[in-house]
């Protein structure tokens, strides 16, 4: 499976044009999907590192729904499909869509559940993950897992907010050791704040560049923002490679999208979507009276 196979037409500048290709593609691929759309009020909150576009006071969005698996409790997986001005979104965020594509084929043949969202307005202010979170179905909806930046580099990295038992497999050190992914306590805001705001447990997973993965850790300490970011550490940030691939950097287009880099991301979620469930802690208490372990 070529996971690039619909980056090029994904990765265009035109809003309109990024959901004709999604759209296009899922029934291409015989993904039965539906649509959630509304008038919502954009805000510049999702750009902390790069200028904020001029927004107008309210966006109209569309987020494309597929569900695949049996008729269960569910993850969500999401990615955004739309881009920020000037940009192609090549790896902000075609790149991820792509391995959602084909996570969604994957899990569907393998019978796992999943909720899988393309979502409209994250460079509006997350306009579209908003409008999910508000409706979503508590009791269907498990976790959340957000994808964005997977098309560039050699290291997954995933963060967590709020333990929950289904994402224990995303965080498991022998599976992060596999895929040469590394946890850490940062990552810029994307779609998975709408659901650390209603208190959903959700991981956010990435992929960049070693180097740029080790100096993460240099932002641990501020990821509440309590103290904020100061000046330096922000000039330093802007400096990583992974940065030049978005919002009209110089390596912000198709061509420096890698396949191996979105190859790592999809084996490494497919293998955590994947594991048999966590023992919970009466189970593992269970054992130990049992003498396992």
């Amino acid at each position: 499976m070529e996971l690039k196979q619909p980056l090029a037409r994904l990765a265009v500048p035109e809003n309109e044009a990024r959901f004709a290709a999604l759209t296009q593609e899922l029934t291409r691929r015989g993904l039965a999907y539906e649509l959630q759309e509304s008038d919502e009020k954009a805000t510049p909150e999702s750009s902390f590192f790069f200028r904020a576009p001029a927004l107008p006071q309210t966006v109209h969005v569309r987020n494309v729904i597929v569900r695949v698996g049996p008729d269960a409790p569910r993850v969500l997986i999401g990615a955004h499909y739309d881009t920020h001005e000037g940009s192609c979104g090549a790896n902000d965020n075609a790149a991820a869509v792509c391995i959602l594509l084909a996570l969604a084929e994957e899990l569907r043949a393998r019978g796992v559940p999943a909720e899988i969202v393309f979502f409209d307005g994250e460079e509006t202010g997350m306009t579209g993950s908003k409008l999910y979170a508000r409706g979503m179905d508590r009791k269907a909806i498990t976790a959340m897992i957000n994808l964005d930046m997977c098309g560039y580099g050699d290291t997954v990295v995933v963060r967590r907010k709020k333990n929950d038992r289904t994402l224990a497999p995303l965080f498991d050190k022998q599976r992060l050791k596999r895929f040469s992914g590394r946890e850490v306590n940062y990552l810029p805001p994307s779609d998975d704040a709408s659901f650390i705001s209603e208190r959903m447990g959700t991981a956010s997973v990435a992929v960049m560049p070693e180097w740029d993965a080790a100096f993460w850790p240099a932002l641990d300490q501020y990821a509440s923002f309590s103290l904020g970011i100061p000046a330096e550490l922000r000039e330093q940030m802007a400096q990583l490679e992974i940065m030049t691939t978005l919002h009209g950097g110089v390596r912000d287009s198709a061509e420096y999208i890698e396949e191996r880099a979105m190859r790592l991301a999809y084996d490494y979620l497919l293998d955590a979507l994947c594991a048999p469930p966590a023992p919970g802690l009466f189970d593992r208490l269970r054992g130990k009276g049992k003498g396992e372990g």
